[in-house]
């Protein structure tokens, strides 16, 4: 969790503010063309590749 003051005004703006990259596949809320104001959170869950076997069959998966 970060905390932090920013005068961007929408949350690609204070994501790239921050370095912080999001992949197609990740979570984030609000949406990136959304505007921020005061006391705004923005969450976002980075997705993880894992592997689903079934029997002999191997699944790549996020």
């Amino acid at each position: 969790e970060q905390t932090f003051v920013t005068y961007k005004g929408t949350v690609q703006d204070v994501l790239n503010e921050q370095g912080i990259k999001v992949e197609e596949k990740d979570s984030i809320k609000p949406a990136l063309n959304e505007k921020v104001q005061e006391d705004s959170t923005i969450t976002l869950k980075k997705a993880v590749p894992i592997k689903i076997v079934c029997g002999n069959s191997v699944e790549p998966s996020f």
